[in-house]
């Protein structure tokens, strides 16, 4: 209760309606979604139709990666060739085997794609990456390499949700089986097209948006790199090419790291209102 001395009431007489208002200024933490972007530049190798091989010794990887992707464009009559073997990277220092997707070297009459992955790979220069095809056949025709890297990827034992692929024997569409993956995902598929005489193109594509590097034919091999960004479960394709005829695609939906902290600043208003003498709060 407020008490007014008697030779004050006077003064109450002059008030008029007075707003004190008071804006305090708080910062929430909050969380939104990170997304995953292609990181530092891609890198092409032509490697020998060896069943085992190093590809190089001085790759760099930018300081900020948390995945190494690698496509591989080549071909023997012999299913699963490619991703019915192993490629490693460095990663603690060591050689360490890689993760990889299927379904795009399944035929012995298409040319085959695989795609290989590995999350937290080591930073810096002087890396290597290494490869060892299935069994102990070499290849008919000596494969393309491509390195690129990515940040804000999930970093756990399973960065990738889902992977396909498919082949087509005679032209394109090289289109894929269902590939599991939800909105936040990024799609990155390896496609790869039997350029006879000259240097081809996947002219378009279905359900990816961004070529992320095209080949350069090396001897009949020739494909590119290309990703998208799924509401959900989704197919991909190679829809339409130059100067390609059979070949394969195959995709990983590569899942982002989740949140990250956002500071958020919000005004929290308080206030004091005397109005005509009257004091409320």
């Amino acid at each position: 209760m407020v008490h007014v001395h008697h030779k004050n009431m006077k003064y109450w007489k002059y008030f008029t309606s007075i707003i004190l208002v008071v804006a305090i200024i708080v910062v929430f933490p909050i969380k939104t979604s990170a997304a995953v972007t292609q990181t530092g530049s891609a890198s092409a190798f032509n490697i020998t139709t060896a069943n085992t091989g190093t590809v190089s010794t001085t790759i760099t990887v930018p300081s900020d990666a948390t995945m190494v992707v690698v496509g591989v464009s080549g071909f023997r009559a012999e299913a699963t060739f490619l991703s019915g073997g192993n490629m490693t990277f460095t990663k603690g220092g060591v050689d360490t085997t890689m993760r990889k997707g299927s379904g795009g070297d399944s035929g012995t009459s298409s040319f085959q794609s695989a795609i290989f992955y590995l999350e937290s790979p080591d930073t810096g220069s002087n890396k290597t990456l290494k490869w060892d095809w299935q069994g102990t056949n070499t290849a008919s025709n000596a494969p393309i390499i491509e390195v690129i890297f990515f940040t804000g990827t999930d970093v756990s034992a399973t960065p990738v949700r889902g992977t396909a692929g498919g082949i087509n024997t005679s032209d394109t569409p090289y289109t894929s089986g269902t590939i599991t993956a939800q909105s936040g995902d990024l799609i990155v598929a390896a496609i790869a097209g039997f350029a006879g005489t000259s240097e081809g193109t996947c002219a378009s594509y279905t359900n990816l948006s961004t070529t992320i590097v095209q080949y350069t034919r090396f001897g009949s091999a020739d494909g590119a790199l290309a990703s998208g960004s799924p509401s959900g479960n989704t197919t991909v394709s190679c829809a339409t090419d130059t100067n390609w005829a059979d070949g394969g695609i195959v995709g990983i939906s590569i899942k982002s790291s989740g949140v990250v902290a956002a500071n958020v600043p919000v005004v929290e208003v308080k206030g004091t209102v005397i109005v005509n003498g009257a004091l409320k709060i």
